[in-house]
């Protein structure tokens, strides 16, 4: 992901074979460091956060976007891209600096990018997955009493989030739980 031109083929790959554009974009990268105080983040894992949640989220945007021709005014992409984000963008927990901030970064930049390309019929949903108990939070130390969220809840909330039907929260930020 951080390389733009393996990306870009990756995308030209995609299309090729598909014989067709793509309309939905599901962007969940995550580096998560925590249990470490914001003043004691190393440069390294500053530059691994914003490289992973920031710089490498764009190259896959500017791929996706690649065919979108922004001087027809006329022609609507119907394009969708889904911003897994992070509720802790508003919130401050201690010890979780790098993995909000670093979100926070992605979440509202890609909003500059749907005004950008308002009138090609884009539309951006950015949202808080739930407190799902992935393979990363494990690694993490989750797990325990926590009352998790089914994953179906984050991947019902896609899929209606990708229909016509949620045009409406278009440019916002929503909870799933």
């Amino acid at each position: 992901m951080s390389n733009e031109d393996a990306v870009n083929d990756v995308f030209a790959e995609i299309r090729h074979g598909l014989s067709a554009d793509i309309d939905v974009l599901v962007l969940s990268a995550t580096y998560m460091k925590m249990g470490i105080l914001t003043t004691q983040y190393t440069t390294q894992e500053l530059h691994e956060a914003l490289n992973t949640n920031f710089i490498r989220n764009i190259n896959i945007v500017r791929a996706f976007l690649s065919t979108v021709n922004l001087m027809d005014s006329e022609s609507k992409t119907g394009k969708v891209i889904l911003d897994i984000s992070t509720h802790s963008r508003y919130s401050r927990y201690p010890t979780q600096a790098i993995y909000s901030s670093s979100k926070l970064a992605f979440t509202h930049f890609i909003r500059h990018i749907g005004a950008e390309y308002a009138h090609t019929g884009l539309r951006i949903q950015s949202y808080h997955p739930g407190g799902i108990l992935s393979d990363a939070v494990r690694k993490l130390g989750g797990g325990g009493d926590y009352p998790w969220d089914d994953v179906s809840l984050p991947a019902g909330l896609a899929t209606w989030l990708a229909s016509p039907a949620a045009a409406f929260l278009n440019g916002r930020f929503i909870l799933s739980n």
